[in-house]
């Protein structure tokens, strides 16, 4: 409550007039462009986590295939834009062996897979294909081919990073490579009464 200098000099002199009681009405608050600047902000950022974020920590494994090796062991394959849609070949073996049910350092558990790797919006997926057929470019019966031959997609993977200036993209591959991906339990269950071993992800590693 606030009262004008006229009002109090009236009240002190017990004339017959009215206190007038005044709110002064508070001055709009300026509009702040949070929202704007957040989305902006948001925008700039991406839909992936930076690239040496992403790479934090990290040493490199190098190879035909670039990778990144966490201190926990997980993994992370690094892909060029000249590396997707590329065949490759993909052989599985044993790199340790158990000296006993043909598990033996060294021995194929499949033979050799041609596989490919595409970006289908923020993933990439691993196909195993098809090349027991095959047709001229361009031709009707390549038409055909395409459109009658199945590959498999056998995993797909959640893009962590892109270099914005290469577009090599990040992928984590560790769970992929802790699983039973060659069916070894499936191959085993001979030796167990036709039960096929459980794989125990939570017990394997990928070697540093």
């Amino acid at each position: 409550m606030r009262f004008t200098p006229l009002t109090a000099l009236a009240c002190g002199l017990v004339l017959q007039v009215s206190c007038v009681q005044v709110h002064t009405a508070p001055a709009p608050a300026p509009e702040k462009p949070a929202a704007a600047g957040a989305a902006k902000s948001e925008d700039k950022k991406g839909p992936f986590k930076p690239w040496g974020e992403a790479l934090k920590d990290t040493k490199p494994v190098e190879g035909l295939l670039r990778m990144h090796q966490h201190r926990d062991r997980s993994l992370l394959l690094e892909i060029k834009p000249d590396q997707l849609d590329h065949d490759f070949g993909l052989v599985v073996h044993f790199s340790r062996g158990a000296g006993d049910l043909d598990l033996h350092q060294g021995l194929p558990l499949s033979d050799t897979e041609l596989i490919r790797f595409r970006r289908v919006g923020d993933q990439v997926w691993l196909y195993q294909m098809n090349p027991r057929f095959t047709a001229e470019a361009g031709s009707p019966m390549r038409a055909s081919l395409d459109g009658n031959t199945g590959n498999s997609v056998v995993a797909s993977f959640k893009i962590e990073s892109e270099d914005t200036a290469s577009k090599a993209v990040l992928v984590n591959i560790t769970g992929f490579l802790l699983s039973d991906y060659a069916d070894l339990g499936e191959n085993m269950k001979f030796y167990f009464r036709d039960r096929p071993p459980s794989f125990d992800k939570e017990r394997s590693a990928v070697a540093g």
